[in-house]
């Protein structure tokens, strides 16, 4: 009797839907793997019917979820559980899953900011509980519907100083879905420099009102952006974060291939009067550090007062 991996992606969103559908695209319906997903009740009956969908360029995937519902509770445990939602929804989500982690359940938060581990682990101390990270530009187009906008995809998942044959298996697991997944123990210099990119690049967007193409293509626009980075990385590194070399120009060049069209999905949520945004997580925790840390930080300050105003 073959011995079923079980995989559940909490939440269908642009992320949980892009990497969630490749993975169901390509179970090999054997009975040796079970790809689930907890989404919200309106939207269950869709998918289950539906499916799921990436756009991408001309091509278009497809893929069933072997099971999709809004209420965790009766399915068991799971292998492993890939948390896909918006960090203000974190703490609703891990009351859904208190039944779904068990004593070999590895978690893998794919969400912004740098904080959400800490909450895991602190609800889940016996779960093997990664960071994680995703470089990908993404928009949920329906129900199940997920298009990608960018050339660039890559999924960053690890534990500093630690490998798990659990984490191996899932990194071929992901391989062999077609996701460009990196798996490795330097993990922080990674999360890091995609929460500086995202950060300063929220908070540029969203205080300019402007698209990544906008953003590089002003002057003004852009060395805010540059001035908000430069200040991001001067709390990382007195934060003792460890930043690879280079970091400041791979942020830069992760801006410049962007789309030239899109934008942030906090400018978005707030173009949308959407309360359940990531203010907080991605400008907010800035200024909350400078405070702390008595470091002046006057570009985060300008504009987090400003959004606060809007």
């Amino acid at each position: 009797m073959i011995e079923k991996t079980k995989v559940l992606i909490a939440g269908l969103g642009a992320i949980g839907g892009y990497f969630g559908c490749k993975l169901c695209a390509s179970n090999p319906n054997d009975g040796s793997l079970s790809i689930e997903f907890l989404v919200r009740e309106k939207s269950v009956s869709f998918v289950q019917e539906q499916g799921l969908m990436v756009r991408d360029g001309g091509l278009e995937i497809t893929g069933k979820p072997d099971d999709v519902f809004h209420d965790a509770r009766g399915k068991g445990t799971y292998d492993y559980i890939l948390i896909c939602t918006k960090t203000p929804d974190l703490l609703g989500i891990l009351d859904c899953i208190s039944q779904s982690v068990g004593e070999r359940t590895v978690i893998i938060p794919l969400m912004n900011g740098v904080q959400s581990v800490l909450q895991i682990k602190e609800r889940f101390p016996s779960a093997l509980v990664c960071y994680g990270c995703t470089n990908i530009v993404v928009r949920k187009v329906g129900d199940g519907a997920v298009e990608k906008f960018s050339e660039f995809e890559k999924l960053h998942f690890g534990i500093p100083s630690q490998m798990d044959d659990r984490l191996t298996y899932f990194y071929q697991l992901l391989r062999s879905a077609g996701i460009d997944a990196g798996l490795t123990e330097e993990i922080e210099p990674v999360i890091w420099t995609k929460f500086l990119f995202i950060s300063s690049a929220a908070a540029s967007t969203c205080y300019f009102n402007a698209t990544f193409g906008q953003i590089r293509s002003n002057r003004d626009f852009f060395d805010t952006f540059l001035a908000l980075l430069d200040e991001g990385i001067d709390l990382a590194l007195k934060m003792n974060v460890r930043l690879n070399l280079g970091t400041k120009e791979n942020i830069i060049g992760m801006l410049m291939a962007t789309p030239i069209d899109a934008t942030t999905s906090l400018h978005s949520d707030l173009q949308d009067n959407n309360p359940r945004n990531e203010m907080e997580e991605l400008i907010g925790f800035f200024e909350a550090k400078s405070k702390e840390m008595g470091i002046g930080m006057p570009y985060h300050q300008m504009v987090y007062e400003s959004l606060k105003k809007k």
